[in-house]
């Protein structure tokens, strides 16, 4: 299974995020920074839900799935994975 990450090290594509696009299955958007600080994620904009993975000096600090629009999540970063989220078969 390949993943395509998206880096998003700059602070207009950290600021963009995935506001106007989705990532498909198996593409992942990346933030960097510099340094472990709090980071706040806001899906105003976003339309479907994402996985959301903070990330401190390689360890991951939380892991959630934010709700379309309202959803939002904070924790110690320097990374956030953002990815969607795999779509569940119904059941016969």
């Amino acid at each position: 299974c390949m993943t395509d990450d998206i880096i998003l090290d700059s602070w207009v594509g950290r600021a963009r995020g995935v506001i106007g696009r989705y990532p498909e299955p198996g593409e992942r958007y990346i933030f960097r920074w510099d340094d472990i600080d709090i980071r706040d994620m806001r899906m105003l904009g976003v339309s479907r839900p994402l996985k959301v993975t903070w990330i401190a000096d390689g360890t991951v600090t939380k892991c959630e799935t934010l709700a379309p629009w309202i959803g939002r999540g904070k924790a110690p970063a320097d990374v956030i994975i953002e990815e969607a989220i795999k779509p569940t078969r119904a059941r016969k």
